[in-house]
């Protein structure tokens, strides 16, 4: 991008772009670093990845400290980002993350499933009593390590994820 921010080209990723001398803003992922071109030269710029780790068919998402999503990808994709401080998202619950230069920050999460009869849907709430997400019985869901409620009709029994483990409540 030039310092107006228009799109001048774009490459997959260390794929090399030709540009009159100058400076910059190279943009992957929706994340930002400058770049000075100098006649003669290679400039080259490092990213980063991502990897949210989980044994569910889900997605994660990759947002800044405001807020603002950036990217998105299922769990056991990595996503490439420029250096820095950044959050992941899985099922509502943030976690702290950080990119740095040549390196895949790998992150695991765990699994929570309700063993049950019938076909209802139990919900998982953080501390607050806030939903997270839903899922039928007999269905697991990915979460990031911590503690959690899970509630099914009227009764709620706290839940303890883990990284890299599967908890099964029996109802």
């Amino acid at each position: 991008m030039n310092n107006a921010g228009a799109q001048l080209a774009s490459a997959h990723l260390e794929g090399p772009l030709a540009f009159f001398p100058g400076t910059y803003n190279v943009k992957v992922n929706n994340t930002t670093a400058p770049a000075s071109v100098v006649s003669g030269a290679t400039s080259e710029v490092r990213t980063g990845a991502v990897g949210l780790q989980g044994s569910t068919d889900e997605y994660y998402a990759m947002v800044d400290p405001a807020g603002n999503h950036l990217a998105s990808t299922h769990l056991g994709r990595s996503l490439s980002l420029m250096p820095g401080d950044y959050h992941a998202k899985l099922n509502n619950v943030v976690i702290r993350v950080k990119v740095d230069p040549g390196h895949v920050g790998e992150y695991q999460s765990g699994s929570l499933m309700v063993k049950a009869a019938g076909s209802d849907y139990y919900a998982v709430l953080d501390p607050s009593g806030t939903q997270l997400a839903s899922k039928q019985v007999n269905q697991p869901v990915s979460l990031p390590p911590g503690k959690y409620s899970v509630k099914l009709g009227n009764r709620v029994r706290p839940a303890t994820v883990t990284a890299g483990q599967s908890v099964v409540l029996n109802w």
